[in-house]
Protein backbone atom coordinates (compact mmCIF):
# COMPACT_ATOMS: atom_id res chain seq x y z
CA UNK A 1 0.00 0.00 0.00
CA UNK A 2 1.42 3.39 -0.65
CA UNK A 3 2.31 6.09 1.62
CA UNK A 4 2.07 9.40 0.46
CA UNK A 5 4.10 11.27 2.88
CA UNK A 6 7.89 10.95 4.06
CA UNK A 7 9.48 14.00 6.33
CA UNK A 8 11.46 16.26 3.57
CA UNK A 9 14.98 16.81 3.53
CA UNK A 10 16.57 20.25 3.96
CA UNK A 11 17.44 19.74 0.47
CA UNK A 12 14.37 18.74 -0.55
CA UNK A 13 12.47 21.79 1.62
CA UNK A 14 15.52 24.07 -0.73
CA UNK A 15 14.32 22.57 -3.75
CA UNK A 16 10.62 23.41 -3.06
CA UNK A 17 11.53 26.85 -2.26
CA UNK A 18 13.23 27.15 -5.65
CA UNK A 19 10.43 26.14 -7.17
CA UNK A 20 8.24 28.35 -5.55
CA UNK A 21 10.20 31.22 -5.84
CA UNK A 22 10.40 30.93 -9.65
CA UNK A 23 6.59 30.72 -10.15
CA UNK A 24 6.61 33.76 -8.50
CA UNK A 25 8.51 35.32 -10.28
CA UNK A 26 7.06 34.42 -13.64
CA UNK A 27 3.56 35.49 -12.93
CA UNK A 28 2.68 38.70 -14.35
CA UNK A 29 2.18 41.98 -12.95
CA UNK A 30 -0.87 42.51 -13.28
CA UNK A 31 -1.64 38.67 -11.56
CA UNK A 32 0.64 39.68 -8.59
CA UNK A 33 -1.45 42.67 -8.29
CA UNK A 34 -4.78 40.96 -7.67
CA UNK A 35 -2.96 38.51 -5.89
CA UNK A 36 -1.48 40.77 -3.42
CA UNK A 37 -5.19 42.58 -3.03
CA UNK A 38 -6.30 39.82 -1.94
CA UNK A 39 -3.56 38.79 0.45
CA UNK A 40 -3.72 42.46 1.90
CA UNK A 41 -7.83 41.88 2.50
CA UNK A 42 -7.23 38.25 4.12
CA UNK A 43 -5.11 39.74 6.36
CA UNK A 44 -7.64 42.07 7.94
CA UNK A 45 -8.63 39.00 9.65
CA UNK A 46 -5.44 39.13 11.73
CA UNK A 47 -7.30 42.56 13.32
CA UNK A 48 -10.64 41.09 13.15
CA UNK A 49 -10.66 37.91 14.61
CA UNK A 50 -8.31 39.82 17.51
CA UNK A 51 -11.32 42.66 18.20
CA UNK A 52 -14.13 40.33 17.56
CA UNK A 53 -12.87 38.05 20.24
CA UNK A 54 -11.94 41.08 22.60
CA UNK A 55 -15.51 42.56 22.60
CA UNK A 56 -16.78 39.46 24.05
CA UNK A 57 -14.31 38.69 27.21
CA UNK A 58 -13.31 40.05 30.13
CA UNK A 59 -10.40 39.33 32.51
CA UNK A 60 -6.99 38.59 32.67
CA UNK A 61 -6.53 35.72 29.90
CA UNK A 62 -9.29 37.96 27.51
CA UNK A 63 -5.71 39.06 25.33
CA UNK A 64 -4.60 35.87 25.33
CA UNK A 65 -7.58 34.47 24.38
CA UNK A 66 -7.95 36.69 21.27
CA UNK A 67 -4.69 36.40 20.20
CA UNK A 68 -5.11 32.46 19.66
CA UNK A 69 -7.49 34.34 16.58
CA UNK A 70 -4.45 36.60 15.78
CA UNK A 71 -3.52 33.76 13.02
CA UNK A 72 -6.54 33.70 10.61
CA UNK A 73 -5.43 36.07 8.24
CA UNK A 74 -1.98 34.40 7.42
CA UNK A 75 -3.75 30.91 6.96
CA UNK A 76 -6.18 32.32 4.51
CA UNK A 77 -3.07 33.72 2.75
CA UNK A 78 -1.11 30.77 2.89
CA UNK A 79 -3.56 28.35 1.95
CA UNK A 80 -5.25 30.48 -0.73
CA UNK A 81 -1.64 30.93 -2.22
CA UNK A 82 -2.23 34.90 -2.41
CA UNK A 83 1.19 36.69 -2.33
CA UNK A 84 2.35 38.07 0.80
CA UNK A 85 5.23 40.79 1.32
CA UNK A 86 7.03 39.12 3.85
CA UNK A 87 6.78 35.59 2.32
CA UNK A 88 8.38 37.05 -0.54
CA UNK A 89 11.36 37.37 1.47
CA UNK A 90 12.12 34.19 1.23
CA UNK A 91 11.09 32.40 -2.31
CA UNK A 92 12.54 34.83 -4.81
CA UNK A 93 15.44 35.66 -2.26
CA UNK A 94 16.65 32.39 -2.67
CA UNK A 95 16.47 32.67 -6.45
CA UNK A 96 18.38 35.81 -6.17
CA UNK A 97 21.32 33.69 -4.30
CA UNK A 98 21.27 31.21 -7.00
CA UNK A 99 21.13 33.25 -9.46
CA UNK A 100 22.07 36.97 -9.33
CA UNK A 101 20.88 38.40 -12.90
CA UNK A 102 17.38 37.48 -10.75
CA UNK A 103 17.69 40.67 -8.50
CA UNK A 104 15.81 43.59 -10.67
CA UNK A 105 13.08 41.27 -11.22
CA UNK A 106 12.68 40.23 -7.65
CA UNK A 107 12.68 43.73 -6.43
CA UNK A 108 9.83 44.53 -9.00
CA UNK A 109 7.86 41.65 -7.53
CA UNK A 110 8.42 43.63 -3.88
CA UNK A 111 7.48 46.91 -5.33
CA UNK A 112 4.13 45.54 -6.66
CA UNK A 113 3.20 42.91 -4.07
CA UNK A 114 4.21 45.59 -1.45
CA UNK A 115 1.91 48.19 -2.55
CA UNK A 116 -1.13 45.90 -3.56
CA UNK A 117 -0.69 44.18 0.13
CA UNK A 118 -1.11 47.84 1.21
CA UNK A 119 -4.10 48.96 -0.84
CA UNK A 120 -5.77 46.05 0.29
CA UNK A 121 -5.00 46.04 3.81
CA UNK A 122 -6.81 50.19 2.95
CA UNK A 123 -9.88 48.25 1.18
CA UNK A 124 -10.39 46.02 4.10
CA UNK A 125 -10.17 49.29 6.31
CA UNK A 126 -12.48 51.36 4.25
CA UNK A 127 -15.17 48.27 4.37
CA UNK A 128 -14.84 48.18 8.52
CA UNK A 129 -15.04 51.72 9.06
CA UNK A 130 -17.22 53.32 6.79
CA UNK A 131 -19.69 51.29 5.43
CA UNK A 132 -21.23 50.13 9.21
CA UNK A 133 -20.35 46.49 8.88
CA UNK A 134 -19.05 45.95 11.77
CA UNK A 135 -20.58 46.10 15.52
CA UNK A 136 -19.76 49.57 17.18
CA UNK A 137 -17.60 47.70 20.16
CA UNK A 138 -15.20 46.13 17.80
CA UNK A 139 -14.58 48.54 15.25
CA UNK A 140 -13.59 50.44 18.76
CA UNK A 141 -11.43 47.25 19.82
CA UNK A 142 -10.34 47.42 16.10
CA UNK A 143 -9.08 50.95 16.46
CA UNK A 144 -7.32 50.99 19.29
CA UNK A 145 -5.70 47.80 18.49
CA UNK A 146 -4.46 50.15 15.42
CA UNK A 147 -3.29 52.76 18.00
CA UNK A 148 -1.08 50.64 20.33
CA UNK A 149 0.65 49.58 17.05
CA UNK A 150 1.84 52.96 16.30
CA UNK A 151 2.69 54.12 19.76
CA UNK A 152 6.12 52.24 20.52
CA UNK A 153 9.19 54.33 19.46
CA UNK A 154 10.34 53.90 15.91
CA UNK A 155 13.39 51.90 16.95
CA UNK A 156 11.43 49.42 19.16
CA UNK A 157 9.34 48.77 15.81
CA UNK A 158 12.00 48.12 13.60
CA UNK A 159 13.43 45.87 15.86
CA UNK A 160 10.38 43.84 16.51
CA UNK A 161 9.71 43.82 13.18
CA UNK A 162 13.05 42.14 12.30
CA UNK A 163 11.79 39.07 15.06
CA UNK A 164 8.41 39.80 12.74
CA UNK A 165 9.83 39.58 9.53
CA UNK A 166 12.10 36.35 10.71
CA UNK A 167 9.37 34.36 12.03
CA UNK A 168 6.71 34.44 8.98
CA UNK A 169 10.06 33.62 6.75
CA UNK A 170 10.35 30.50 9.15
CA UNK A 171 6.70 30.13 8.57
CA UNK A 172 6.96 30.04 4.75
CA UNK A 173 10.23 27.43 4.68
CA UNK A 174 7.99 25.72 7.37
CA UNK A 175 4.95 25.01 5.51
CA UNK A 176 6.91 23.86 2.53
CA UNK A 177 7.78 20.79 4.63
CA UNK A 178 4.57 20.63 5.95
CA UNK A 179 2.08 17.98 5.08
CA UNK A 180 -0.95 19.42 3.10
CA UNK A 181 -3.40 20.87 4.57
CA UNK A 182 -4.09 20.57 8.25
CA UNK A 183 -0.18 19.81 8.46
CA UNK A 184 0.00 23.69 7.51
CA UNK A 185 -2.01 25.43 9.09
CA UNK A 186 -0.76 23.30 12.11
CA UNK A 187 2.60 25.31 10.96
CA UNK A 188 0.85 28.55 10.22
CA UNK A 189 -0.44 29.01 13.61
CA UNK A 190 2.36 27.75 15.61
CA UNK A 191 4.60 30.50 14.28
CA UNK A 192 2.21 33.70 14.03
CA UNK A 193 0.47 33.14 16.74
CA UNK A 194 3.66 34.83 18.74
CA UNK A 195 3.53 37.39 16.31
CA UNK A 196 -0.13 38.87 17.52
CA UNK A 197 0.75 37.67 21.19
CA UNK A 198 4.16 39.64 21.70
CA UNK A 199 2.66 42.55 19.78
CA UNK A 200 5.51 42.02 17.29
CA UNK A 201 5.36 44.60 14.14
CA UNK A 202 4.36 42.93 10.70
CA UNK A 203 3.60 45.60 7.96
CA UNK A 204 1.06 44.25 6.09
CA UNK A 205 -0.77 42.09 9.53
CA UNK A 206 -1.22 44.91 11.45
CA UNK A 207 -1.46 47.74 8.73
CA UNK A 208 -5.97 46.75 8.16
CA UNK A 209 -6.14 47.96 11.75
CA UNK A 210 -3.89 50.96 11.72
CA UNK A 211 -5.72 52.36 8.63
CA UNK A 212 -8.74 51.80 10.21
CA UNK A 213 -7.73 53.67 13.23
CA UNK A 214 -6.49 55.85 10.62
CA UNK A 215 -9.58 56.44 8.80
CA UNK A 216 -11.50 56.62 12.51
CA UNK A 217 -9.12 59.56 13.06
CA UNK A 218 -6.85 58.23 16.17
CA UNK A 219 -3.72 57.45 14.31
CA UNK A 220 -2.27 60.51 11.79
CA UNK A 221 -1.68 59.26 8.13
CA UNK A 222 2.13 60.59 8.85
CA UNK A 223 2.67 58.25 11.94
CA UNK A 224 1.30 55.14 9.30
CA UNK A 225 3.76 55.87 6.94
CA UNK A 226 6.63 56.60 8.85
CA UNK A 227 5.53 53.36 10.48
CA UNK A 228 4.79 51.35 7.39
CA UNK A 229 8.41 52.22 6.24
CA UNK A 230 10.57 50.78 9.33
CA UNK A 231 8.47 47.75 9.78
CA UNK A 232 8.85 46.89 6.50
CA UNK A 233 12.67 47.71 6.39
CA UNK A 234 12.78 45.20 9.98
CA UNK A 235 10.46 43.20 8.37
CA UNK A 236 12.70 42.31 5.05
CA UNK A 237 16.00 42.17 7.50
CA UNK A 238 14.20 39.20 9.44
CA UNK A 239 13.51 37.79 6.87
CA UNK A 240 16.48 38.15 4.23
CA UNK A 241 19.10 37.59 6.85
CA UNK A 242 17.95 35.16 8.94
CA UNK A 243 15.72 32.45 7.14
CA UNK A 244 16.72 33.31 3.40
CA UNK A 245 20.51 33.69 3.81
CA UNK A 246 21.13 31.13 6.93
CA UNK A 247 18.95 28.36 4.75
CA UNK A 248 20.56 28.86 1.35
CA UNK A 249 23.94 28.38 3.08
CA UNK A 250 22.92 25.34 4.98
CA UNK A 251 22.36 23.84 1.99
CA UNK A 252 24.64 25.02 -0.71
CA UNK A 253 28.21 25.84 1.08
CA UNK A 254 29.69 23.30 -1.26
CA UNK A 255 27.07 23.80 -3.63
CA UNK A 256 29.21 23.07 -6.82
CA UNK A 257 31.16 19.56 -5.49
CA UNK A 258 27.39 18.84 -4.43
CA UNK A 259 25.33 19.56 -7.77
CA UNK A 260 27.99 17.67 -9.41
CA UNK A 261 27.26 14.49 -7.58
CA UNK A 262 23.25 15.57 -7.84
CA UNK A 263 23.81 15.01 -11.45
CA UNK A 264 25.96 12.01 -11.27
CA UNK A 265 23.61 9.94 -9.31
CA UNK A 266 21.29 10.70 -11.73
CA UNK A 267 22.91 9.98 -14.43
CA UNK A 268 23.07 6.69 -13.08
CA UNK A 269 19.20 6.48 -12.28
CA UNK A 270 18.64 6.94 -15.86
CA UNK A 271 20.51 4.37 -17.17
CA UNK A 272 18.61 1.69 -15.05
CA UNK A 273 15.53 3.34 -16.37
CA UNK A 274 16.38 2.68 -19.46
CA UNK A 275 17.06 -1.12 -18.92
CA UNK A 276 13.71 -1.06 -17.51
CA UNK A 277 12.02 -0.07 -20.35
CA UNK A 278 13.74 -2.49 -22.35
CA UNK A 279 12.62 -5.23 -20.33
CA UNK A 280 8.90 -4.10 -20.20
CA UNK A 281 8.94 -3.84 -23.89
CA UNK A 282 10.37 -7.51 -24.36
CA UNK A 283 8.31 -8.69 -21.24
CA UNK A 284 4.72 -6.64 -22.49
CA UNK A 285 3.50 -10.39 -24.04
CA UNK A 286 3.18 -12.01 -20.43
CA UNK A 287 0.22 -9.79 -19.67
CA UNK A 288 -0.55 -6.77 -17.09
CA UNK A 289 -1.44 -8.14 -13.80
CA UNK A 290 1.90 -11.30 -13.65
CA UNK A 291 4.84 -10.37 -11.63
CA UNK A 292 8.15 -9.24 -14.03
CA UNK A 293 11.11 -8.32 -12.69
CA UNK A 294 12.71 -4.80 -13.01
CA UNK A 295 16.09 -3.65 -11.73
CA UNK A 296 16.55 -1.08 -8.86
CA UNK A 297 16.38 2.62 -10.69
CA UNK A 298 18.65 3.86 -7.43
CA UNK A 299 21.61 6.00 -7.76
CA UNK A 300 23.91 2.75 -6.91
CA UNK A 301 26.14 2.21 -10.50
CA UNK A 302 27.11 -1.34 -8.81
CA UNK A 303 23.20 -2.13 -7.97
CA UNK A 304 21.92 -5.29 -9.16
CA UNK A 305 18.78 -5.71 -7.01
CA UNK A 306 15.89 -7.10 -8.91
CA UNK A 307 12.26 -5.51 -7.95
CA UNK A 308 9.24 -7.68 -8.47
CA UNK A 309 6.36 -5.70 -9.64
CA UNK A 310 3.16 -6.26 -12.22
CA UNK A 311 3.41 -4.44 -15.32
CA UNK A 312 0.37 -2.32 -14.26
CA UNK A 313 2.72 -1.46 -11.26
CA UNK A 314 5.64 -0.07 -13.62
CA UNK A 315 3.14 1.69 -16.02
CA UNK A 316 1.86 3.54 -13.07
CA UNK A 317 5.52 4.56 -12.16
CA UNK A 318 6.33 5.65 -15.80
CA UNK A 319 3.35 7.90 -15.54
CA UNK A 320 5.84 10.57 -14.13
CA UNK A 321 8.93 11.09 -15.52
CA UNK A 322 10.29 11.93 -12.27
CA UNK A 323 9.35 8.67 -10.00
CA UNK A 324 12.05 6.28 -10.25
CA UNK A 325 11.29 2.44 -7.92
CA UNK A 326 13.97 1.39 -5.82
CA UNK A 327 14.88 -1.08 -2.94
CA UNK A 328 14.07 -0.01 0.50
CA UNK A 329 17.10 1.57 1.72
CA UNK A 330 18.33 2.98 -1.87
CA UNK A 331 16.96 5.59 -2.31
CA UNK A 332 19.08 9.33 -1.75
CA UNK A 333 17.22 12.27 0.08
CA UNK A 334 18.95 14.80 -1.21
CA UNK A 335 17.88 14.25 -4.28
CA UNK A 336 14.73 11.95 -3.86
CA UNK A 337 12.22 12.21 -1.47
CA UNK A 338 9.58 9.34 -1.20
CA UNK A 339 6.06 9.43 -2.54
CA UNK A 340 4.88 6.36 -2.35
CA UNK A 341 5.73 3.03 -0.54
CA UNK A 342 5.01 -0.56 -1.67
CA UNK A 343 5.46 -3.79 0.47
CA UNK A 344 8.71 -4.56 -1.65
CA UNK A 345 9.79 -0.90 -2.88
CA UNK A 346 9.66 2.67 -2.68
CA UNK A 347 9.01 5.41 -5.35
CA UNK A 348 11.00 8.34 -5.37
CA UNK A 349 10.39 12.09 -7.03
CA UNK A 350 13.53 13.49 -8.22
CA UNK A 351 13.96 16.97 -7.81
CA UNK A 352 16.24 20.14 -8.70
CA UNK A 353 18.96 19.27 -11.10
CA UNK A 354 17.80 15.53 -10.71
CA UNK A 355 14.39 16.01 -11.73
CA UNK A 356 16.17 18.08 -14.90
CA UNK A 357 18.05 15.25 -15.52
CA UNK A 358 15.48 12.38 -15.22
CA UNK A 359 13.05 14.66 -17.82
CA UNK A 360 15.28 14.75 -20.29
CA UNK A 361 15.89 10.65 -20.01
CA UNK A 362 12.36 10.68 -20.73
CA UNK A 363 11.13 13.89 -23.28
CA UNK A 364 14.69 14.75 -24.46
CA UNK A 365 14.61 18.51 -23.21
CA UNK A 366 14.09 19.85 -19.26
CA UNK A 367 11.44 21.40 -17.92
CA UNK A 368 13.22 24.25 -16.07
CA UNK A 369 10.24 25.86 -14.51
CA UNK A 370 10.49 23.37 -11.56
CA UNK A 371 13.95 23.73 -10.04
CA UNK A 372 17.04 24.93 -10.46
CA UNK A 373 20.00 23.77 -12.75
CA UNK A 374 23.36 23.54 -12.20
CA UNK A 375 25.11 27.03 -13.02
Amino acid sequence: MADRYERPSAHAIYERVVADGRSELNRSPIALTFSGITAGLFMGLTGLGVAGTQTMLSGEASEFIAMLFYPLGFIAVVIGRAQLFTENTLFPVVLVLESHHRLLVTLRLWAVVFAANVFGSLAFAVLVTETGALPTEVLRELVQLGATATAPPLLNVFTSAIVGGWLVALMSWLVSSASPTLGQIAVIWLMTFPVGMLHLAHCIASSGYILAATLAGAVSPGSYLSWLGVAAAGNILGGVVIVALLNYWQVNLGGKKRRRRRLRLAQNENQFRQINEEINRETKGEGSDGARFFVCECSDAECTTSIAMSGDEYSHIRQHPRHFAVIKGHQTPEIEPIVERYDTYLVVEKTGEAGVVASRGVSGNSDETDGPTDR
